[in-house]
């Protein structure tokens, strides 16, 4: 099980590095909103954790909340639109969402087996 969970962090990361080279060529203001977002979510997913974890999640989360809120003026500026993305951003998009919602459902399928017992971990 440790060997699916390291290979899928593994995979992550080569898809988030290839996005930054690959996005690399335009540069972009920070997306403040996204921050808080980020941050809200990350809070959220942290709280379940804790019982078998420490507070890291959690408290990335409300790091990243607190960015956000510190440089709320510039939301309304900086804020990403769909519109304002070229055919390449969203295709580039497209791919990281499909990819995120295959491995979103992986996880469930290899969940679901482990915890009736069809695959040993």
């Amino acid at each position: 099980m440790h060997e699916l969970a390291s290979s899928l962090i593994i995979i992550g990361i080569l898809i988030t590095v290839a996005a930054f080279a690959w996005n690399r060529t335009r540069k972009k203001p920070m997306d403040f909103r996204a921050f808080f977002m980020m941050g809200i979510v990350w809070f959220l997913m942290g709280l379940p954790l804790m019982s078998f974890m420490d507070y890291s999640v959690s408290a990335i989360g409300l790091l990243f909340v607190v960015t956000g809120l510190a440089n709320k003026k510039k939301w309304k500026k900086n804020a990403a639109s769909w519109k304002r993305t070229n055919k390449g951003e969203k295709f580039m998009l497209m791919m990281v969402m499909s990819i995120v919602a295959m491995l979103f459902i992986m996880g469930i399928i290899v969940y679901m087996l482990v915890e009736s017992g069809a695959v040993l971990a």
